[in-house]
């Protein structure tokens, strides 16, 4: 009894005295709370996150972009001759909203889709959050494929109250367009804020809206510098041709002549 009870105490000493199991996540002091975090929690795989949010904007983008054909390009009205200035520029402005609209939303499916894609096809890197794999990886995919959704979908608002003036007048057009209006400035106060947050570290594209749209010019006119890609010079010239041809347009006279209107 006496050797066992020695044998205990000896096992015991020794347990005492083994260095502790290390754990496999190193934690870290830090954070704003001062408490503690793991590194294996702070950078993880949000290749899926990543997926679902680019999802949660191609399925409405091209339900918009499918309403928008009828709305803005088969039922957009015709020029006349005989149109007040007012009704003139509104037509003109109903066209070149709705082609916008359109294109808008195209773009941001195509971007959706394809980061989509290369997220189920290709192994990507952990990161530290959402935002910060976005900004790493895909901003250029991220910030076209709002701005094209969320420009489409003010544009798709901006159609309904133009129409709302021309097919019924001053009386109930007043109504359609203030309305619509309330809801574009309202919508764009609530993106606004959603980009200014970012990921709530720091991590933001842009301050706001139009903030946004300057950063997906900056970065498209980057991108194609550096990659000399020649579709993508194209598209520039392309886009830069239709700004000058828009704006000789507006200044012309419409009436007869225009195919619609015969």
């Amino acid at each position: 009894m006496k050797h066992m009870f020695l044998l205990t105490v000896f096992a015991g000493g020794v347990e005492s005295f083994a260095p502790p199991k290390r754990s496999l996540a190193l934690q870290v002091r830090g954070g704003s709370s001062g408490g503690y975090f793991t590194p294996a929690a702070a950078v993880a795989d949000y290749s899926g996150a990543v997926a679902s949010l680019f999802d949660n904007m191609r399925a409405p983008a091209a339900l918009i972009g499918g309403s928008l054909v009828p709305l803005g390009m088969l039922g957009a009205p015709p020029a006349s001759k005989d149109d007040k200035p007012l009704v003139r520029a509104l037509k003109k402005a109903y066209l070149v909203t709705a082609i916008l609209a359109i294109c808008g939303e195209i773009t941001a499916v195509v971007y959706a889709t394809i980061v989509i894609n290369k997220l189920a096809e290709t192994a990507v890197a952990p990161a530290s959050s959402v935002v910060a794999l976005i900004a790493r990886d895909y901003e250029l995919e991220w910030i076209g494929a709002n701005v094209g959704f969320l420009g489409g979908l003010f544009g798709f608002v901006g159609l309904l109250g133009i129409r709302a003036y021309l097919a019924f007048g001053p009386a109930f057009g007043r109504f359609g367009a203030l309305l619509c209006g309330a809801v574009v400035t309202h919508g764009c106060s609530v993106v606004n804020a959603g980009i200014a947050a970012g990921d709530g570290s720091g991590v933001r594209h842009a301050s706001n809206y139009l903030g946004l749209v300057a950063r997906y010019v900056t970065l498209v006119v980057a991108n194609a510098w550096r990659t000399r890609g020649p579709l993508r010079i194209i598209s520039l010239l392309c886009v830069v041709g239709a700004a000058w041809t828009a704006s000789a347009a507006a200044r012309t006279e419409h009436g007869d002549e225009c195919p619609l209107a015969k």
